[in-house]
């Protein structure tokens, strides 16, 4: 064979396999995934629901698509709509090169100019859109506004410029660039004040491996395989049903029966019922993502809101930090983790992930379960049983409190169960309430409760500004109200560096100054459990996502 002609039969090999995958994998074929609840609308700019996050992800492109390092707990990026990528020499503005043969769905070419407009509608007030936090990073104007123009550069339909108020870590750049975008010759018809209410949210003209197929609302979304996307190479199978399964029991029948084919958020009963009862169904699972804590007002979150969040004066309970740590010693974390979650959870000691290792404090230990320990510590502050009702007071305030949390979480009904009986045992009186999702939420926004148990999904590029941040207006889910300025000022330190061998101990300085301050009783990482039917092959849930790399998806036949 000359030459020429096995060098050319190794190019076609190699396109091939580039644009249509691994050639032994079967193609063709259906993926059932079960919802919890039908999604808002499929926009980016706009979405605020998991389930509208699940399906916005098939849909809508990413310059990049990032992969975990588990023994160093990184994220490293490789090209994805954008084939490179790099940063000025002083680190403050990063260029993307995108591929020049992606369109949209409706067969518009997508360009940086795509990028730019939606960076502009992600910070236009008139659009309202609820990541505009994300622009934070960017070139600002003399009134603290992103400035889009300046900001964003394109100087042609393939290269666009990020410019950044400082340098800062690389990584988190990149993560701060990730907004899906829009097409541009779509939106920029639609007036922004009316693109909430457009007809467009609900007939979507994406860029990505699938399409919007048919959506009958509150019952299933169908998505189909786009032909024209190979990046990185075309998707496996041909379609993909979201079924709207409100009830979780349903769900888990479903996921028995072949009804449906995934479904994320099992109880680790479910999880242990399925594996016992279902050869055919396996467990996949997202760990050290997700992690409850029992938080507690540090400020009187009554003269907080009367004074017009002007005035912050210390909760006349949970003000002392001595108080709060005598609340965890008193409270059962191993019994508790063992009790609902098992081999499914782990116990938390703060806010940064244990997988993040580069930036995870392993020297902190959880503060032991200690009884006799919190009663002593607890009449040192001068809460004894004073007038020997079996309760502990002090200036003649008993030691009570109500617990609130959201309905329709039994891992959190159980969570607040174990801890009412745990301080029951100690003389101090307390209450449960449960409310409903958005009532909850709300509560906590607006600081209502004096504590509660809540949760967070934390960031893999570790931003615990939102969460520790002293400004209570603008850090959001810094729901109890936690102010310690050292930790603002590490926390800035720790934003500045570019190398995150640099920031890493910075980071570990700040967990070891919460776990002193005990904010919160950080009570345990949940994993994600996925069940997956055995039928469904090529899955990857991960720290990222539990779709992530669906593009692999495949099917084996019934």
């Amino acid at each position: 064979m000359p030459r020429w002609i096995a060098i050319l039969a190794v190019l076609l090999t190699i396109s091939w396999t580039f644009s249509c995958g691994q050639p032994d994998v079967p193609r063709g074929g259906t993926v059932v995934v079960a919802l919890p609840a039908d999604a808002d609308l499929l926009n980016p700019l706009l979405w605020s629901t998991s389930s509208t996050g699940t399906v916005l992800q098939f849909l809508f492109p990413d310059l990049t698509n990032p992969s975990f390092d588990t023994a160093t707990g990184q994220i490293a990026y490789s090209p994805h709509a954008a084939a490179s990528w790099e940063w000025s020499e002083d680190g403050t503005a990063l260029t993307y090169h995108l591929r020049s043969d992606l369109r949209w769905s409706d067969g518009h070419p997508m360009t940086a100019n795509d990028i730019k407009f939606s960076y502009e509608l992600y910070s236009d007030p008139a659009v309202g859109s609820v990541r505009r936090g994300s622009l934070a990073y960017l070139l600002k104007t003399a009134d603290g506004k992103p400035d889009i123009e300046r900001a964003i550069l394109v100087p042609d339909d393939s290269t666009i410029t990020f410019r950044f108020t400082h340098a800062y870590e690389k990584n988190q750049q990149l993560n701060h660039t990730q907004l899906n975008f829009i097409p541009k010759h779509v939106f920029e018809k639609i007036p922004r004040g009316q693109i909430r209410t457009s007809d467009i949210n609900f007939h979507p003209v994406g860029g990505h491996h699938f399409v919007l197929g048919g959506w009958v609302r509150k019952q299933e979304i169908v998505l189909e395989r786009n032909p024209d996307w190979g990046v990185p190479h075309s998707a496996y199978i041909d379609k993909i049903v979201f079924r709207v399964i409100p009830d979780m029991t349903t769900r888990v029948i479903e996921l028995k029966t072949g009804g449906v084919d995934i479904v994320e958020g099992l109880s680790p009963e479910d999880a242990r019922s399925l594996l016992q009862s279902r050869p055919n169904v396996r467990m996949e699972r997202q760990s050290f993502r997700r992690f409850d804590y029992l938080g507690w007002s540090l400020i009187d979150q009554n003269v907080y809101r009367k004074s017009g969040k002007k005035t912050v004066r210390p909760h006349t309970l949970f003000g002392d930090r001595r108080v709060r740590r005598a609340l965890t010693m008193a409270i059962h974390r191993e019994e508790l983790i063992e009790g609902w979650l098992g081999e499914y959870g782990q116990a938390c000691i703060g806010p940064v992930s244990p997988a993040l290792k580069w930036a995870y404090n392993d020297t902190l230990r959880p503060i032991p379960y200690d009884p006799d320990g919190a009663r002593r510590l607890l009449d040192e502050c001068g809460w004894s049983d004073h007038n020997g009702d079996g309760f502990l007071d002090k200036d003649g305030r008993k030691f009570e409190f109500t617990i609130v949390t959201n309905t329709a979480n039994p891992r959190r009904e159980f969570a607040v169960q174990k801890i009412q009986s745990d301080l029951r045992k100690i003389g101090i009186q307390c209450e449960t309430q449960f409310l409903e999702s958005n009532q909850f939420s709300a509560g906590l926004r607006e600081k209502s409760f004096d504590a509660f148990v809540a949760g967070l999904s934390t960031n893999l590029y570790v931003d615990l500004k939102p969460q520790l941040g002293s400004d209570l207006q603008k850090n959001v889910f810094n729901y109890y109200s936690y102010q310690n300025p050292v930790v603002d000022s590490l926390i800035e330190a720790a934003s500045s560096k570019l190398d995150l061998s640099e920031a890493g101990p910075i980071f570990r300085q700040i967990q070891a100054i919460v776990h002193e301050d005990q904010p919160a009783m950080y009570l345990f990482w949940f994993d994600n459990i996925v069940g997956v039917n055995n039928r469904v092959q090529g899955t990857s849930v991960d720290i990222f996502s539990a779709y992530h790399n669906f593009w692999n998806w495949h099917v084996r036949p019934r």
